[in-house]
């Protein structure tokens, strides 16, 4: 009986024992199960992150082509208006005697929203903003500081008289020719919205005669086409 009793009791701890070890066993199994569900859904977690980056950045891409297509439709409609607006306009610059700058528009259509400066050798001399010109109008700007600054350069510049002594005789002659050149800017828009810009100039041309006159010399006026 206790021989039986012993056998039961062996049985019964070596059962136990193997429960215990299967219970080891299937517990790693199951910690590593959980690792693996663990890295499985941190690794679904980085993919979605990346496929939301991916969808913002191709929103981006897409919203940049929409502006680059909307600005190519743009500069095609300027270009288009540009090409089919091809009015001829023709500007003069002269310059009066009391220092007035006259900018005409000498061609018969409107120069819409005219800016003009006038300058000699970079400095500028008189502006204006926004004016509506119409054909063959004209706009009048002070350059009475440039001018007379010429006129003093002239006066610098005098007639030579003529020098006569015994057995000798030097013809008298002109004084040296000066030339200041005034230059106008202008942009405006034709009647259709497209922006157009030129520079014309003027070369003020002047020398000492005899009796200390300052006399303007020709060509005067210059055109120019756009």
């Amino acid at each position: 009986m206790a021989d039986a009793l012993g056998w039961i009791g062996a049985v019964g701890g070596t059962v136990g024992a193997v429960t215990g070890l299967a219970g080891i066993y299937f517990g790693q199994i199951g910690k590593k199960t959980g690792e693996k569900a663990q890295r499985t859904a941190e690794t679904a977690n980085e993919t979605a992150a990346e496929a939301v980056r991916i969808a913002r950045e191709a929103n981006r891409i897409a919203v940049e082509a929409n502006d680059l297509a909307s600005d190519a439709n743009t500069i095609s409609k300027d270009a288009l208006a540009v090409a089919s607006d091809q009015l001829d306009y023709a500007w003069v610059l002269k310059v009066e005697d009391d220092g007035s700058a006259i900018v005409i528009n000498d061609c018969a259509h409107i120069a819409v929203g005219a800016t003009v400066v006038v300058d000699v050798n970079g400095e500028v001399q008189a502006t204006r903003c926004g004016e509506n010109v119409a054909a063959f109008k004209q706009l009048s700007l002070d350059a009475t500081r440039a001018f007379e600054k010429h006129i003093e350069e002239v006066r610098a510049h005098p007639y030579r008289n003529s020098i006569s002594s015994p057995g000798v005789f030097i013809t008298g002659s002109a004084g040296d020719i000066i030339t200041t050149t005034f230059r106008a800017t202008i942009t405006w828009s034709t009647e259709s919205g497209v922006e157009r810009s030129c520079v014309v100039k003027n070369d003020v041309r002047h020398r000492m005669e005899y009796g200390g006159t300052p006399v303007r010399l020709k060509p005067e006026r210059q055109a120019t086409r756009h």
